[in-house]
C-alpha cells in the first residue's frame, strides 16, 4: 500500500520516540522505511490550528495522554481514550 501525498500523525510530546519503539524490527518496519513519507508532529497542550482547530487537553489516564477536540466546517468531534479530561471538559 502506497499513500502518494504522504501521511501525517499528530501526538503529545514523545509521539515520534513511542512510534519508533513500538514500529522497529523485529515488530514491523521501522519508520524510515515505510513506502510512503511519514510526518510525525508532536503538540502541547493548548489549541492549535493544522488547518482545522485542534484542542489537546491532558487527560486523568494511567499513562500521559491527550484528549482531542476537533473543529471543522461547524462540526465537533471529540476523541477521548478512556480517561477524564483535567480541568473544565467543557473546553474541549
Amino acid at each position: 500500500m502506497s499513500i502518494n501525498q504522504g501521511l501525517r500523525l499528530y501526538g503529545q510530546e514523545g509521539t515520534k520516540v513511542i512510534l519508533n519503539h513500538i514500529l522497529a524490527h523485529p515488530l514491523s518496519v521501522p519508520l524510515k522505511h515505510l513506502p510512503t513519507k511519514l510526518k510525525i508532529s508532536e503538540l502541547t497542550e493548548g489549541t492549535h490550528r493544522i488547518p482545522f482547530r485542534l484542542t489537546c487537553k491532558l487527560l486523568l489516564h494511567a499513562d500521559p495522554c491527550f484528549g482531542y477536540g476537533v473543529v471543522s466546517n461547524g462540526k465537533a468531534i471529540p476523541y477521548l481514550t478512556g480517561g477524564r479530561v483535567l480541568g473544565m471538559s467543557r473546553q474541549l
